[in-house]
C-alpha cells in the first residue's frame, strides 16, 4: 500500500518490508527472501535465508 493507504502490489508475498533505494524485502513462502521493486517483480530471486 501506498501512504495514502491504496493497494499498489497485488497480495502475492508472504512478508514485506518497507521500501528502500526502491526495493523491498520480500518473500513469497516465508523461507527465502529477495527484493522486488515498486512493480512487485522480483529484482533479486528470493534464496536467502536471511537479508
Amino acid at each position: 500500500m501506498d501512504d495514502r493507504g491504496e493497494l499498489k502490489i497485488d497480495y502475492q508475498f508472504n512478508s514485506v518490508s518497507n521500501f528502500s533505494e526502491e526495493l523491498a524485502e520480500a518473500s513469497v513462502d516465508g523461507e527465502f527472501y529477495g527484493f522486488i521493486n515498486q512493480q512487485g517483480e522480483f529484482l533479486i530471486q528470493p534464496e536467502y535465508y536471511q537479508v
